[in-house]
Parts: structure tokens; C-alpha cells; sequence
């Protein structure tokens, strides 16, 4: 994105009202959480009428 200097191109999560946990490798965008477990994805959230909540482990283990 030229815009903005990304290490990697952004997926995105279109967050819905459900109970579907995705994992970033999956090709799904419609849910309430993905699970991230390696570094330098940029992911992106389009959010429906809820807050978003990121959570990360600090010491990336």
C-alpha cells in the first residue's frame, strides 16, 4: 500500500455478529476474531456496531 509504509499487504476481518473464530491462514474474512500466531501480518478490522478488542503477547512467545 503506498499510502502507508506495511511491512506486507493487510487481510481483512469483516467482524459479524457470530461466534466464527478464523485463523489468519484461513481465506474466511467474516467473523469475531482471528487468531494472529506469527509475526509481521498486518491485519485489518471492518467492524460491525462493536468495539474491537486486540489482546497480543507482549514477549511474542
Amino acid at each position: 500500500m503506498p499510502y502507508f509504509d506495511l511491512s506486507n499487504t493487510p487481510k481483512w476481518l469483516n467482524q459479524t455478529h457470530f461466534n466464527i473464530c478464523l485463523d489468519v491462514q484461513s481465506n474466511g474474512c467474516e467473523g469475531n476474531t482471528v487468531i494472529i500466531c506469527e509475526k509481521g501480518v498486518v491485519y485489518m478490522v471492518m467492524r460491525a456496531d462493536c468495539l474491537p478488542i486486540f489482546a497480543f503477547n507482549q514477549s511474542g512467545a
